[in-house]
């Protein structure tokens, strides 16, 4: 039998706390560690970054545009929401160059898990939620001034844009700046009890050197290596500080903005952006059992484990990607979807398609273009490795006061040591009662661009092999391949071998067309 990931210690305290009601008015804090932390054991900083990107001493997205005018929580234990819904709306700024005002309300609302507007959350919360493709809705469509303490999940619409990944940060400095400076602004949470002992309302700094657990969502807009601190229990000569966009209103802090120390103990905790959109049109359905998402993980106490999911898909509905989360940095998994399930062998049957060495450095929850035209009864297999780190398996189960998850029965979710021998999951298993995190995104359509590669990175010196994975009846195929590609363009299904004269994110576009 796998054994379950230790819990966060943090989420531990939290509900040693929330047992004591250690606040007069009940209430713990806005921010809640989630129950699992990822793993980062294997970080280390890429050679590569440092060498293609040189840091600035100072760099301030309010210069460059690149977020919202603050908002104000009031008297709601929602700051987590704020800085998650920030960091969506600052890049979007970045890519799409508009203004949006997302509603948190519905985030909060309809986050799924068992915890009210007064009960705080995390970045964890917020992207189970979105990753489900509930949200965010805009701010008109429900208003955070109609919030009560009572409020539930009223609203529910199509988003004007998916928000599919999310990506978690470690706990370092550079990789937080890099982020910012490519991806926009970075929710992250740290210690906002007692004000009065660790701000200076003078030149707005803030340096708390405790222990005390996080109870506050921010997020980070820049920094200023240069920056004096004096707050708290700051010394003479302490420099360098985050720029802290809050949610407390326009009278707090400088204009709604403050300073965070570098040496603060509890900022860079618990960090996460979210760097990609999706236009609604490319999806008509998600079919998944995890409703919240990742609540911890299994391992066999190593480091490769495999999980195998069922989809009932209906006739002309094809899979366009598949999604699971990642839990540790520096991870593998191989994708494989298959037409039926062999009850004699108890093993899944007639593969279709499969994708992979897909390598995946930072945590978070991930999708993958993987395209099948199987309908009917579909079989998704995905293998996790984890180097380093024993619990590589995704799953969702409940957690009483926190996570009320409704578990699927046996015969949907099976987890496997090694592929061969496979034991079911359900809440009609004795030991096994939990869902796979592993998801499928589909499509109505007769006909589909599709492609893939064989690996996700590359060195510069590689030649690249992208295929076409388009069905339908096709007419013309347009290939764009980026950025300092060679060549730039191509026409026609491929393959085609294509090569980069500078490194980076690559962003590759086919587009076909038919009678369809």
């Amino acid at each position: 039998k796998p054994d379950k990931a230790t819990l966060n210690p943090d989420f531990i305290e939290y509900l040693n706390r929330l047992k004591k009601a250690e606040r007069p008015d009940g209430r713990i804090n806005g921010y809640i560690p989630a129950p699992y932390r990822v793993n980062f054991d294997n970080f280390q900083e890429g050679v590569v970054a440092k060498a293609i990107q040189q840091l600035p001493d100072r760099y301030d997205m309010r210069e460059e545009g690149y977020v919202t005018p603050i908002r104000d929580q009031g008297q709601f234990g929602t700051c987590w929401a704020f800085a998650a819904i920030g960091a969506i709306e600052s890049r979007w700024k970045m890519l799409e160059g508009e203004d949006q005002n997302f509603s948190e309300k519905n985030m909060v609302t309809c986050s799924g898990f068992e915890r009210g507007p007064n009960d705080g959350g995390s970045v964890e919360m917020a992207t189970a939620y979105l990753t489900r493709l509930d949200g965010p809705l805009p701010e008109a469509s429900d208003p955070y001034y109609t919030l009560t303490e009572n409020s539930t999940c009223t609203v529910r619409e199509t988003p004007p844009a998916y928000i599919p990944e999310a990506r978690f940060l470690p706990d370092d400095r550079d990789e937080v700046k890099r982020a910012i400076m490519n991806y926009g602004a970075v929710s992250t949470s740290m210690y906002a009890g007692e004000q009065r002992l660790y701000y200076n309302g003078d030149d707005y700094t803030w340096y708390y050197d405790g222990t005390e657990p996080v109870d506050h969502g921010v997020l980070i807009v820049g920094w200023d290596d240069n920056k004096t601190v004096t707050g708290g229990s700051a010394v003479s000569g302490t420099q360098g500080a985050w720029i802290i966009k809050n949610s407390w209103g326009l009278n707090f802090g400088e204009g709604g903005y403050f300073y965070l120390a570098y040496a603060d103990t509890r900022v860079l905790n618990y960090n996460g952006i979210f760097p990609h959109t999706w236009q609604p049109g490319g999806i008509d359905s998600l079919h998944h059992y995890d409703e919240l998402g990742m609540i911890t993980s299994l391992g066999y106490r190593n480091e490769v484990m495999y999980g195998l999911t069922r989809f009932d898909l209906e006739a002309g509905e094809q899979i366009q990607r598949i999604g699971t989360y990642i839990n540790s940095y520096g991870s593998e998994i191989d994708i494989t979807i298959f037409d039926g399930f062999d009850s004699q062998t108890n093993k899944p049957v007639d593969p279709l398609d499969s994708l992979k060495k897909q390598w995946i450095y930072y945590p978070g929850y991930h999708t993958f273009n993987l395209s099948s035209s199987a309908t009917g009864d579909v079989y998704v297999q995905v293998r996790y490795r984890t180097p380093g780190y024993n619990y590589p398996l995704p799953i969702e189960m409940p957690i009483a006061g926190y996570a009320n998850a409704t578990i699927e029965p046996s015969g949907v979710n099976w987890y496997s040591p090694d592929g061969q021998q496979w034991n079911a999951m359900g809440n009609d298993t004795e030991d096994s009662r939990y869902d796979l995190c592993i998801r499928a995104y589909t499509r109505q359509s007769e006909i589909t661009a599709a492609f893939d590669t064989e690996n996700n990175y590359y060195c510069l010196a590689d030649t690249i092999l992208f295929r076409d994975l388009s069905s339908g009846d096709i007419s013309t195929y347009n290939w764009d391949f980026g950025t300092d590609a060679i060549p730039a363009t191509a026409s026609g299904p491929g393959p085609h071998k294509v090569a980069y004269n500078t490194p980076g994110n690559k962003t590759i576009r086919l587009k076909v067309e038919g009678p369809a």
